[in-house]
């Protein structure tokens, strides 16, 4: 859940924010890369990335954060991810996946459309062949997929149906700031207290 910052080696251009970004690290501890996942927009700092060649040289510090998984494997945790927000919890899912899932984890994933979501389909393999593991994908824009699972935003109807007693996991949230917002508001109706409820805010999304 952690995040590293990286930095461009003699950038071509660069913007007021500089040639380094901040970004979630999406691997487990044992895989034997590091990866990073981010989404591509059109802006100077992402141009210089897409433009790097394989072997390319970069530097990376940190790791930074403290947004990491409970000890506690009695508890079950509850996953809100909107759109890329999904990145902190790939390495907390892939590092339980490597374990066995040893608590029961809920993934409650948020995207406009199906193409929108990275690594669906991994999570969908890892929901098929793991108990613990239950994925909840929904799309708030799916029209023109063939999308046939949740439909909407998260809400609290939506958590009531999947987690079975509310009050029982640790909730994690990662998304754009409104999302983020949004989601804390619903946890606290739903009678969630703020102590079991661990969010991080995407800026610039």
């Amino acid at each position: 859940g952690q995040a590293v910052r990286v930095t461009l080696a003699n950038p071509s251009e660069t913007d007021s924010k500089g040639a380094s970004r901040i970004l979630s690290i999406a691997s487990a501890p044992r895989d034997a890369n590091l990866t990073l996942i981010t989404r591509m927009r059109d802006s100077s700092f992402k141009r210089g990335l897409a433009a790097l060649d394989a072997g390319a040289e970069l530097t990376v510090s940190g790791p930074i954060g403290h947004f990491a998984l409970h000890e506690d494997t009695s508890r079950p945790a509850v996953f809100l991810a909107g759109g890329i927000g999904i990145t902190p919890f790939l390495s907390m899912i892939r590092n339980e996946a490597h374990k066995g899932f040893e608590r029961k984890i809920t993934l409650v994933y948020a995207n406009s459309r199906p193409d929108d979501a990275a690594c669906l389909g991994e999570l969908q393999h890892l929901a098929d062949i793991h108990p613990n593991f239950e994925l909840v994908a929904t799309m708030t824009a799916p029209k023109g997929s063939h999308w046939k699972g949740e439909i909407g935003r998260i809400d609290g109807s939506m958590l009531q149906r999947h987690v079975q007693d509310p009050n029982e996991p640790i909730y994690y949230c990662v998304g754009p700031a409104n999302m983020v917002a949004s989601t804390q508001d619903i946890l606290s109706r739903l009678g969630i207290t703020p102590q079991d409820v661990r969010v991080e805010q995407f800026a610039g999304y």
